[in-house]
């Protein structure tokens, strides 16, 4: 992909080149003055420049690139159950080509993948994110175990807080 648009960059520099030199020698032949030609020549250097700054830093441009972290953990998810790529893509209803983008990083996992991935294998998102976050307990207030219209919801408190009934 990089090396079509530098081809096409080139390409685009060599037309300004020589558009550059025919305006010249139409301003030229016309006899229309110095002031024409200084506004072409500056406009057309211009614009070959802008072409070559973006054909310098097209390398540096950056593809979405998913988690890395991600990435590994769905890799290590299939060969931890001795799976290919291809069976997984399948079991998930897209190409296996697809499904490499993803482990690889070159595509973006999203959290509706995530879900899927999650459900496939039988774990939470935690697991493939690989977040710290505590699991929640609900607790019921003491008062009534039966909720009614008029008690309040129980409240989640992260697992472990201070202050947290047993």
């Amino acid at each position: 992909m990089k090396t079509a648009v530098k081809i096409i960059l080139l390409l685009m520099i060599g037309a300004l080149i020589v558009f550059g030199f025919v305006c010249a020698l139409v301003i030229i032949d016309t006899n229309m003055g110095t002031a024409p030609l200084i506004v072409s020549i500056v406009i057309h250097l211009v614009l070959i420049g802008v072409l070559i700054c973006s054909l310098c830093n097209i390398d540096k441009f950056q593809t979405k690139k998913s988690n890395p972290l991600v990435q590994q953990r769905i890799k290590e998810l299939r060969l931890k159950r001795q799976l290919s790529p291809d069976t997984v893509a399948n079991m998930l209803g897209m190409k296996p080509k697809q499904y490499l983008k993803y482990e690889t990083g070159k595509s973006e996992i999203t959290v509706d993948l995530l879900m899927e991935l999650a459900n496939f294998y039988n774990i939470s998102i935690d697991t493939i994110t690989d977040t710290n976050v505590k699991p929640m307990k609900t607790v019921v207030h003491a008062a009534s175990t039966k909720q009614t219209a008029a008690s309040p919801a129980p409240i989640a408190i992260p697992a472990g807080s201070e202050g947290a009934e047993q």
